[in-house]
């Protein structure tokens, strides 16, 4: 698991995000969860 700032450019997080795909669950609802899976789609 990584926890950090996803507006921060520099973080695990962010540079992670940037390069794997991910997913967020039932965004058509929605809802900002904070929640990113890799590895689902």
């Amino acid at each position: 698991m990584i926890f950090g700032d996803l507006n921060d450019p520099g973080s695990e997080i962010a540079r992670a995000v940037g390069r794997q795909v991910v997913l967020r669950l039932r965004a058509e609802l929605g809802l900002d969860q904070g929640v990113l899976y890799k590895g689902l789609a």
